[in-house]
């Protein structure tokens, strides 16, 4: 799969190469060779992930290889225990459906919650059941890990299930996916996961991107790359914790864990015919925070970890099955430095002209990460108009705090796990304008660069603008409903640049191709960002 991803690549560079050459050659200057010359690398990396997206949701339709399991005899001679860890988002529901499972294990809730609702809600629920205790710590050193550390040290058992507060089981979970413990190298299973029925439109509308995510991009893992440890609906081995000297005590443990244990040994297997239900977040504010947490976790375990499980015995495709998607989310840092780099090349007056077949290649750049959407939603084109364009403005809207967290932890910040909220709450337009000065100032930079030269920079302006408000999503008020209106106003800014751009190489306008040609390789490096 990879050789097909890196072949590929190397081929379209070597194939256009040529062109992008002559293309600097012809600019005057030191510094517009310099600007072109940084927009057409940025471009080279977009189509990189273009490829790698395209490749692994195709073999994602191949068969799928079925790792061997264990007798149904075999699994009840297994030691089990169910870890709750809750703060402050403690869900009943959640707790009956580990009390329930047909395994005999014990359920443990790691109770961290500062709320004294919560730690009542806890108590009256462990009260009820003979099987469930509940362990709490004076302070929350670690977070999500330490507690997860401290519960593993006072619990005796091999085998340990890690459940979110949000997360449905059926009963045969924990027997179900202890069969795939067939070997004494498996350090972890790693259950599917679907999304909850929810009242929330937002959630609604787009956790239908989440269920193909795990159709697509997960199973195949097992035999083309590196099975991650996502820290929910999966169940991990004692003595590969006892290996590495329990969970790193990161933001991002779950990854961690998972390449710190391949180091040892270790591996991760993938039960897709284990299937759990895990909530969408309820809304935008509840999103937003929750790219947070993943923006500080990923760059942090990119400075601390990866480099050296890069120089781990893991196979190289192993490595690259990690360092892919790991190092998508600083691909936000180089989208907004190539709008930077694109409105360079306006305000230096530069002319670009590309072929029809490198436009090509980065509009295929662009579709890439919605192919399986394309795919699996083909017999419901108004659904899909719909989720592509309110998923386009919603995930584009959150490049600028990706941004300015990524920065903040590489200037030395520490990372911080943030809680995603479990409910829709009622902050205001105006809390959330406060809360994100950097996307609305990129906001109005950006649009203006776009009403100046260019439709697609239009459409990502106009998303970063529209961040604060999406937070109204699920009213029902009057400005609510002008926001979903709203957010149809990115696609169709892009949709109408791409167009006419393909127009004027026709011969058909005169609208410059090289503008729209920028705005289209930009915002296809923030649509990433789905995956």
């Amino acid at each position: 799969m990879y050789a097909t991803i890196l072949s590929t690549w190397l081929v379209s560079i070597v194939f256009f190469g040529g062109e992008a050459l002559q293309i600097v050659a012809s600019i005057n200057g030191s510094l517009g060779k310099t600007v072109v010359g940084f927009l057409l690398t940025s471009i080279s990396i977009f189509w990189l992930y273009g490829i790698y997206n395209i490749v692994v949701q195709l073999f994602g339709y191949l068969p799928q290889t079925t790792p061997e399991k264990l007798d149904e005899e075999q699994v009840q001679e297994l030691d089990a225990a169910i870890l709750l860890p809750t703060f402050n988002d403690f869900d009943v529901e959640t707790a009956k459906d580990c009390v329930e499972q047909g395994f005999d294990a014990p359920l443990y809730i790691l109770d961290d919650s500062t709320e004294q609702k919560f730690r009542e809600r806890v108590d009256e629920f462990a009260q009820q059941y003979s099987s469930v205790q509940v362990i709490r710590r004076d302070n929350r050193e670690g977070f999500k890990a330490g507690a997860l550390n401290n519960a593993v040290q006072q619990v005796d058992a091999e085998y340990f299930a890690v459940v979110d507060s949000d997360e449905r089981l059926l009963d045969t979970f924990l027997s179900e996916i202890l069969r795939y413990f067939s070997t004494p190298d498996i350090g972890f299973v790693q259950a599917n996961h679907d999304t909850n029925d929810q009242d929330s439109r937002f959630a609604q509308l787009l956790g239908k991107g989440i269920d193909i995510h795990w159709d697509r991009y997960m199973p195949q893992r097992n035999r083309y790359g590196f099975v991650m440890f996502l820290g929910h609906g999966t169940v991990f081995r004692r003595s590969a914790w006892e290996e590495i000297g329990g969970f790193p005590e990161l933001v991002s443990e779950d990854l961690a864990f998972a390449t710190r244990i391949r180091e040892h040994g270790f591996k991760g297997v993938f039960a897709a015919d284990v299937v759990c239900g895990e909530d969408f977040p309820e809304d935008y504010y509840a999103m937003w925070k929750r790219h947070i947490k993943w923006s500080a976790g990923t760059t942090e375990y990119i400075v601390e970890e990866l480099p050296r499980f890069l120089k781990s015995k893991a196979s190289i495709t192993e490595k690259l099955d990690v360092a892919f998607p790991v190092l998508n989310l600083p691909l936000s840092t180089l989208f907004l430095s190539y709008i930077l780099g694109v409105t360079a090349v306006f305000g230096l007056g530069l002319e670009l002209e590309f072929s029809s077949g490198f436009y090509a290649m980065t509009l295929a750049t662009l579709v890439s990460p919605v192919l399986s959407f394309l795919i699996d939603m083909r017999d419901k084109p108004l659904q899909l108009a719909k989720f592509l364009a309110v998923s386009t403005a919603v995930y584009c809207s959150l490049a600028p705090t990706a941004v300015k967290k990524i920065v903040e932890i590489v200037r030395g910040g520490d990372a911080f796990f943030h809680t995603t909220p479990k409910q829709e709450n009622g902050v205001h337009v105006s809390h959330q304008i406060r809360a994100m000065p950097f996307t609305v100032a990129s906001g109005v930079f950006v649009s203006l660069v776009g009403l100046l030269y260019d439709l697609p920079l239009l459409a990502v302006g106009s998303a970063f603008l529209l961040a604060p408000g999406l937070i109204l999503w699920n009213r029902d008020s009057e400005s609510s409903r002008v926001v979903r209106v709203l957010a149809w106003m990115p696609v169709a800014f892009l949709l109408t640049g791409v167009v006419g751009t393909g127009l004027s190489m026709l011969g058909f306008g005169e609208v410059l191709a090289a503008a729209g040609l920028a705005g289209l390789a930009g915002l296809s490096g923030i649509q990433l960002a789905r995956v």
